[in-house]
C-alpha cells in the first residue's frame, strides 16, 4: 500500500494551523472536502498542530530543522525538536561497541547514542550504499532471484551494520514478503511481515497510520492463506487506528470495515 502525490490545494482555515513534528491531527479528504480530526486527546485551549511534512518518527532532527528552514524559512522548536534525547530507531547504525543506536556525525563517522563512542563509519556506510543500489535495481530480477538477494541484503545488515529494529531491516522484510506473494508463498509472506511489523511498532507510536497500514496490508495477507483468525485479529487493529485518524467516510475505514465484517462470518 503505497501514497501518490496527485495535487495541491489551499484551504484558508486549515492552513492557519502551526506545524509541529508530532501532530495532534490528522487530514484527510472525503471527496474534495478536507477533514481534520484530532489524533490524541486535546484540552480545552490546547494548540491544534498539523506536519508540514518532517515528522519526528521519519526524519532525525537535523533534516527536519533543515527542511522546515528551506521550504517554510522558519525554526521548528516543536516538543520533538526541544527534546532531542528522544532518538528513535529509524535510522540507526549498529554501534561497533555496544550494539546500541549510532547516528553518523559526518559523511563516515558515527556516534553511539547509547555509550557515546565515536567511530569510523566507513565500512556501514558503503554496506547501506549496496542496500540502496539493491533497492533501486531490484525490479529488474525475478521474484526467486529478489527473495534471494533481499535476504542476503538483510542478513548483512543485520550483522552489524544497523541496529536491529533499523527501518531497513523492516523494509527488506516487508519485500520479501510482497515477492513471496507474488509466487504464492503466502505463509512465508505473512511470516515476513510479521517481522517486519515487530519492528515498526518499536519504530513508530501506538495508534499511527504507518502501523495502520501495516495492520490491513497484513490482515488481507493473512486472509489470502487462510488463516482468517489472525487476519481477522490484525484487521481490527488496523480498523481501530484508522477509525483514530478518519472519518467513517473515509474509504480506508470503508474497506477495513467491510473487511472485518467478512472476516467474522467466516469464522
Amino acid at each position: 500500500m503505497t501514497e501518490r502525490k496527485l495535487a495541491s490545494a489551499i484551504y484558508p482555515t486549515a492552513s492557519l494551523m502551526n506545524h509541529s513534528c508530532k501532530p495532534n491531527i490528522t487530514a484527510s479528504f472525503v471527496g474534495s472536502s478536507l477533514v481534520v480530526k484530532n489524533s490524541v486527546d486535546l484540552k480545552i485551549g490546547a494548540e491544534v498542530c498539523n506536519c508540514y511534512g518532517p515528522q519526528y518518527k521519519k526524519m532525525e532532527k537535523s533534516e527536519r530543522q533543515k527542511s522546515l528552514k528551506t521550504q517554510y524559512y522558519f525554526d521548528c522548536d516543536c516538543v520533538p525538536c526541544k527534546q532531542e534525547e528522544s532518538i528513535s530507531f529509524y535510522k540507526c547504525l549498529c554501534c561497533v561497541e555496544c550494539q546500541g543506536r549510532a547516528l553518523l556525525v559526518s559523511e563516515s563517522r558515527a556516534r553511539c547514542h547509547d555509550c557515546h563512542v565515536e567511530y569510523d563509519a566507513s565500512r556501514q556506510v558503503a554496506q547501506l550504499i549496496d542496500y540502496k543500489r539493491l533497492l533501486d535495481g531490484i525490479e529488474a530480477l525475478s521474484p526467486a532471484q529478489a527473495i534471494k538477494a533481499l535476504r542476503k541484503a538483510r542478513e548483512t545488515l543485520a550483522s552489524g551494520v544497523v541496529h536491529k529494529n533499523s527501518i531497513e531491516i523492516a523494509e527488506l522484510l516487508d519485500k520479501e514478503a510482497y515477492y513471496h506473494s507474488i509466487i504464492g508463498n503466502r505463509n512465508l509472506s505473512a511470516e515476513n511481515l510479521m517481522a517486519s511489523i515487530a519492528i515498526l511498532e518499536k519504530i513508530y507510536d501506538e495508534g499511527s497510520i504507518e502501523l495502520g497500514r501495516e495492520y490491513h496490508k497484513i490482515s488481507e495477507v493473512l486472509y489470502n492463506a487462510g488463516d482468517c483468525s489472525q487476519a481477522l485479529s490484525f484487521a481490527t487493529k488496523a480498523k481501530s487506528v484508522y477509525t483514530l485518524h478518519f472519518s467513517h467516510d473515509n474509504e480506508l475505514v470503508k474497506d477495513i470495515s467491510k473487511l472485518c465484517v467478512g472476516l467474522k462470518e467466516l469464522l
